[in-house]
């Protein structure tokens, strides 16, 4: 609604006033007017109030027999209500009279002014931390899948890091060895949570004696489905957009940055210490590693592809995605592994149609390939 609001024409055909000032509360946005098709003047709450809480009462009334038990549903209503029935189907045709339905309109609305009504309207565009502190990473976020390689922790000035590395499990005949990555930078190294994070994937190529690469770009595609769809995708925005992917293969295995943080509550620069030790510690295992790209996708807007923004968060997601290039720029980590450092913009959510079908005309160009040859 806030998208719909910022735009000077939407195709619903609303007359909406306009939204230049994404800093107020959604309290105050809800007060704002807006003419109907019909031409009748309503305040932006009745819409609120319909989408998010009338026109939502039965499917919260059904999720709500799906997920709990009888005991549950029959004894939260005989504490809520006198005279409340005693089975699950009067229960059923009592929440189905319409009084009882906008008493649960009202709930509902009471329930959101109470979550939402203080926030800012630019904070629905921001991702809110975790339980963790973080807004990206979370506990499950490495999955260790593969041969784990010997990890020894490397000593940074503010803390410990420890880069997890696994070889994921591959065919005999591949030419590309995926191995997942994961640095945590503890400053106490006990310590259960750590205070920043570098995730990533890297791909070696088998090589001939000259040093000239086996596979093709065709066979890091295939090795990129090792772990997940977002390390496909990742793989097809570097190929799309660097064309010059083909050559940098020829002289140098890939490492791909996909989740790079500092818990909210850590010192600045924690960031930049794992990612460093992290890269280099990549660089001593794998020799010829001299190419890194890093997914330009600042990790405090919750989305990138839907829909229109306001002028003022497209804008805020400009700045976060220069400020972010130029702070990779000031870091110097193509030094650390003697190369250079590409930035690469997969920002859309993850599809795994895509990402399979991306997979598939990969294996099946290589097998065209192999069949052709004497």
């Amino acid at each position: 609604m806030i998208r719909v609001a910022a735009q000077p024409t939407n195709r619903e055909g609303l007359r909406l006033p306009p939204l230049t000032n994404v800093d107020i509360t959604l309290r105050q946005f809800m007060t704002m007017p807006y003419v109907q098709k019909d031409g009748r003047t309503m305040t932006l709450g009745a819409v609120i109030f319909a989408q998010f809480c009338r026109n939502r009462v039965r499917t919260v009334i059904e999720e709500m027999f799906l997920v709990c038990s009888e005991e549950d549903l029959v004894g939260h209503a005989v504490a809520a209500y006198t005279g409340a029935p005693l089975s699950l189907e009067e229960l059923r045709q009592q929440l189905d009279q319409a009084a009882v339905r906008q008493q649960i309109d009202h709930v509902l609305m009471a329930e959101l002014e109470q979550a939402w009504c203080s926030r800012t309207l630019r904070s629905f565009f921001m991702t809110q931390p975790n339980a963790q502190g973080y807004l990206a990473w979370w506990p499950d976020a490495k999955i260790g899948d593969g041969i784990p390689l010997s990890a020894a922790p490397i000593a940074m000035p503010s803390g410990t890091v420890v880069n997890s590395i696994t070889r994921c499990f591959q065919h005999e005949a591949d030419t590309v060895a995926a191995y997942e990555w994961c640095a945590e930078l503890r400053i106490d190294a006990a310590s259960d949570r750590p205070d920043a994070i570098a995730y990533g994937m890297l791909y070696a190529f088998e090589r001939d004696a000259s040093g000239c690469p086996l596979g093709t770009v065709d066979d890091l595609i295939c090795a990129s489905d090792a772990v997940s769809d977002v390390d496909v995708l990742q793989v097809d925005a570097m190929l799309a957009q660097h064309g010059d992917t083909p050559e940098l293969i020829v002289g140098s295995d890939l490492a791909f940055v996909w989740l790079w943080e500092r818990a909210l509550d850590s010192e600045r620069g924690l960031g930049a210490q794992c990612l460093k030790a992290a890269l280099a510690d990549l660089a001593a295992r794998f020799p010829e590693l001299h190419t890194v790209a890093i997914n330009m996708k600042p990790a405090q807007f919750k989305s990138w592809e839907e829909g229109e923004d306001p002028p003022a968060i497209t804008m805020a997601k400009q700045e976060a995605i220069d400020a972010l290039h130029g702070y990779i720029g000031n870091l110097r980590l193509d030094d650390l592994v003697n190369g250079e450092v590409r930035m690469i913009v997969a920002n859309k959510d993850p599809d795994p149609e895509r990402a399979t079908q991306l997979v598939a005309q990969a294996a099946a160009r290589r097998l065209i390939r192999q069949v052709g040859r004497p």
